[in-house]
């Protein structure tokens, strides 16, 4: 009886902790498809978000264009930009790469400089709008590769504080001011060497 008694416990006891780690070798596994399935969800997240980024960019671009040939006021330009500065405050929070939120804020920096001076200084602004327009398209090359999983393009970051350069952009200026995260550059860390991003 004792022998049966024993065998019974010890039976009993291998029964428990085999269902303990059935069920601990359960909870990782589910564990570890959650962290996919969720990061799944933020990859697909951020490549929906850089296409309504980049379609603002151009519906942007087209207002600024037709603003330049004087075909709308600057209501509309103003309009434009208030619109496109919204998508990209918001769409760019679902981004899962900093360089590419940095360089659509850039962006956005860039054409609000644009919109004041359209205001502010109409005779002066002429000369602005080939290099934002030469930035929409390279803003919207890096979300292209974004939205398609492949690296971001070479970027020469912004040089806001140099009015000279900022039209010529993207000729390489003297020096940089350092805020554009390029790659390669400083994520706003400090002065870059010059060469462009290669990420």
């Amino acid at each position: 009886m004792i022998s049966a008694l024993a065998a019974a416990l010890i039976g009993a006891g291998v029964s428990v902790v085999g269902g303990i780690g059935v069920g601990w070798f359960t909870v990782m596994a589910s564990r570890a498809q959650w962290k996919r399935d969720r990061a799944d969800t933020r990859a697909e997240r951020s490549r929906q978000a850089a296409m309504s980024i980049a379609e603002s960019v151009a519906s942007m671009e087209e207002t600024l264009v037709a603003w330049s040939a004087g075909q709308n006021d600057l209501v509309a330009l103003r309009s434009a930009f208030n619109a496109f500065s919204r998508t990209a405050a918001v769409q760019s929070i679902a981004l899962t790469e900093s360089t590419l939120r940095q360089r659509v804020r850039r962006h956005v920096e860039l054409l609000a400089r644009v919109a004041t001076l359209a205001e502010t200084a109409p005779g002066s602004v002429g000369a602005l709008v080939p290099a934002a327009r030469r930035h929409a398209d390279a803003v919207i090359e890096a979300l292209d590769a974004h939205y398609n999983d492949a690296a971001l393009p070479s970027y020469r970051p912004l040089p806001m504080n140099d009015a000279v350069g900022l039209i010529a952009w993207p000729a390489a200026p003297a020096q940089y001011d350092g805020q554009d995260g390029a790659v390669g550059a400083t994520d706003g860390k400090g002065a870059t060497d010059g060469k462009t991003d290669t990420n």
